[in-house]
């Protein structure tokens, strides 16, 4: 055996628990503290902001698991098996629910929702609210459970230390797939959202953080769809380097969430600092749509 190599691996063994174990623990408690002032702060209780909720929640219960998955062994046929169970469910949890959150801001633009859904004391749970549980949640347990009913042992701990599912049964295409839908969906919905909005034409926009919530939903997808593409290749070995990559954006990702919409989103910024946030408000007051073009008529003109 080369020593050389050991203690390599020694040293792999060492920090790469550590970086899961740091960046879960910064996650869960920045993601505690802002889902804390969600859902207990009255002027906060909008359906965008359930959906934030329920986003910050699956990010938590992720970190949770990434956190227990760098205590437990791995090696435990039972244990890596329940891991990779539940990361597989609540990685595709935040995947719908920036899926949901997408949705609701195109819904906003083509239907001229956002008058009637996210008003400052609308009922924390809505009308909406359980197609978009549905979505978040009920989605991502069917897929779940469809993987689990068709082959529970594809559940294994991988060539890169980290339990997932197994390349070799084909079980993967209940993540990837699913993966590629929801960018192609989230895609076309952010697009449109974007054509579409224009600060000089639509209404006043008080307390929606509207274009706060398209810019931390696009840039949380896109850290999304890297920290995966890193991720499948370093769980199926491919190179440490890339492993240690995915291992810190996958314990991060709360701290990403926490960013985007706490400093983006200036409402929830200011309630969180214990400032006025109608003051804040002040300086955003107007989200619009683009208005249609003005055919412009020709003028005629007669001579005598």
């Amino acid at each position: 055996m080369d020593p050389l190599a050991d203690e390599e691996s020694s040293i792999h063994d060492f920090l790469l628990p550590l970086i899961i174990k740091a960046g879960s623990i910064l996650s869960m408690i920045v993601l505690l503290v802002i889902i804390i002032f969600l859902r207990f702060t009255k002027r906060l209780r909008t359906r965008r902001h359930t959906i934030h909720v329920n986003l910050f929640m699956a990010g938590f219960l992720t970190a949770l698991c990434l956190f227990i998955s760098a205590l437990v062994n791995n090696e435990d046929e039972s244990s890596c098996k329940t891991m990779a169970i539940l990361l597989h469910f609540f990685f595709l949890s935040i995947l719908f629910w920036i899926v949901v959150e997408s949705g609701h801001l195109l819904l906003d633009v083509t239907q001229s929702l956002l008058q009637k859904s996210d008003k400052s004391g609308e009922p924390f749970c809505s009308e909406h609210m359980k197609y978009y549980n549905i979505v978040g949640w009920g989605i991502p347990f069917m897929i779940v459970s469809i993987a689990i009913a068709t082959d529970v042992d594809a559940y294994d701990l991988q060539d890169g230390e980290f339990c997932w599912l197994s390349l070799n049964q084909g079980l993967t295409a209940t993540y990837i797939v699913p993966w590629v839908l929801a960018n192609i969906f989230c895609a076309v919905a952010l697009g449109t959202v974007y054509r579409r909005t224009d600060d000089n034409v639509r209404r006043e926009d008080k307390t929606t953080g509207f274009v706060a919530g398209w810019k931390a939903c696009s840039v949380l997808l896109i850290i999304y769809d890297i920290t995966w593409l890193f991720g499948h290749l370093s769980i199926y070995d491919y190179g440490i380097i890339l492993t240690y990559v995915f291992y810190f954006l996958a314990s991060f990702y709360g701290c990403c969430m926490y960013y985007c919409h706490s400093t983006w989103n200036r409402e929830l910024k200011a309630v969180i600092c214990f400032e006025n946030p109608d003051f804040e408000l002040t300086i955003i007051r107007r989200i619009h749509l683009k208005p249609e073009p003005v055919k412009k008529k020709n003028n005629l003109v007669y001579h005598a």
